[in-house]
């Protein structure tokens, strides 16, 4: 591990790792019903890849990486996965840590990464201490699903196995997260399109076109972005 990271104590990343599991999903199954529509995801996950290509040459941190981290898709041999979860992404050095509380010296990391992570934790202490860890210039880039849209909050409610429930953000709220660095950029997605997840399991013609109409209906009436379901952006400092 380099020497700008220190590993957290395990005693007390554990008990946090436990209690996220028992009391977020519940059971297993509900999990991995949860997860199915990542492929979903690959066009706001693109948008703000290309905002982490912005940043400048060194170590990209990927915040919340769970089992099936996105970051080990770029194969940056400089990448590291931060959970309290003790997982291992096999293209990625693991840091065992909580987020709010960042090991990591000050100015050390180029870029940093987050998917769905925010909504489980406070969001402005998390940013606060990314913009600490990056160097200047460096890139924040995050993927969050929205509290606005009707139908997926309604599908929220219903879902089984999950005990706590998370803060989703507002488009509002997650916009004005990077309001204390030098550039920001911010794109909105899923508006009609989250009716196929229901029916489908993979990306078909269809689909790109609902989320292709999605856009430019968001587009034309920028006040639908608050409807939205996932919200992208990317933070340079």
């Amino acid at each position: 591990m380099s020497s700008g990271l220190s590993e957290a104590t395990s005693s007390g990343v554990r008990p946090l790792e436990r209690q996220f599991f028992r009391e977020y999903w519940g059971d297993s199954a509900a999990g991995r019903r949860a997860y199915g529509y990542q492929w979903f995801l690959r066009p706001c996950r693109s948008w703000a890849f290309d905002g982490l290509r912005r940043a400048p040459p060194g170590s990209i941190l990927e915040l919340g990486s769970g089992m099936e981290s996105t970051c080990a898709d770029e194969q940056n041999p400089a990448a590291y996965a931060m959970d309290i979860v003790n997982c291992r992404p096999a293209t990625l050095q693991l840091v065992l840590a909580d987020a709010q509380v960042l090991p990591l010296r000050t100015g050390m990391m180029a870029a940093v990464w987050e998917q769905t992570m925010l909504m489980h934790v406070e969001p402005r202490t998390v940013v606060e201490e990314v913009y600490r860890v990056l160097m200047p210039g460096g890139v924040f880039a995050v993927v969050e699903p929205l509290a606005g849209h009707p139908l997926v909050s309604l599908a929220r409610r219903a879902l089984p196995g999950r005990h706590v429930r998370p803060r989703f953000l507002s488009a509002r709220e997650l916009d004005s997260l990077g309001s204390g660095f030098m550039r920001k950029e911010m794109a909105w997605f899923f508006l009609l399109s989250p009716l196929v997840v229901l029916l489908s399991r993979r990306m078909t013609p269809a689909v790109r076109w609902l989320q292709n109409l999605d856009a430019r209906l968001m587009g034309t009436v920028p006040a639908l972005r608050h409807r939205a379901w996932y919200a992208a952006g990317w933070f340079q400092k």
